[in-house]
Parts: C-alpha cells; structure tokens; sequence
C-alpha cells in the first residue's frame, strides 16, 4: 500500500490512494460526511472544499455533542446546531467517514 502511494503522488494522483480519497469521494459525489473532532463535537455535512492541512469547508452543517451536568446529577444531554457554513481547522479533526 505505501509503495503504491508513493508511486500515486510522484505521478500527482493522489486523490484516488491515501487519506485523502475519501475526502475527495466525498467532493466529487456530494455525499455527506461525518467529522469527529478532538472538542468531542462530531460535525455532519458537505464538503466543499479542503486543503493539504486538512483544513474544510462545509456547508448544510449540524454539530452534535453530549453535556453532562455534575452538580445535579443528571444524565448526558445530547444538543444538535445547525450551521449554514463551517470552517473547521484540519489539527482538530480526528476521524472522516462517508455517510
């Protein structure tokens, strides 16, 4: 695998091998995607657009996460927001997956 990646980027084809195919699939075919990031909020949208950092736009966006409230010992909450446009910063995303 690693050899074939290589030899992918030296021809400048590497959007079809490598982490970055399934960001690229999901560009090309306008599928969303599910980002989970390291504030424990886990994103869910469209790509438009990204760069080698990893860095993305989305667009039609809803943020989950879960809250939990010590002092009155109440179970976890779960909250959805809706974003019309997000940038999210590649250094905190952790896992990309095709919805």
């Amino acid at each position: 695998f690693i050899a074939n990646y290589m030899n992918s980027n030296k021809k400048g084809d590497q959007s079809s091998i490598g982490p970055y195919s399934i960001i690229e699939k999901a560009l090309k075919l306008k599928k969303k995607i599910l980002i989970s990031c390291n504030n424990n909020i886990k994103y869910y949208g469209f790509i438009r657009s990204f760069d080698r950092h990893c860095n993305m736009l989305l667009e039609d966006v809803i943020a989950v996460w879960k809250e939990n409230n010590v002092k009155a010992n109440e179970l976890e909450k779960s909250y959805e927001k809706y974003y019309p446009k997000i940038f999210l910063r590649g250094d905190s995303i952790i896992v990309v997956s095709l919805v």
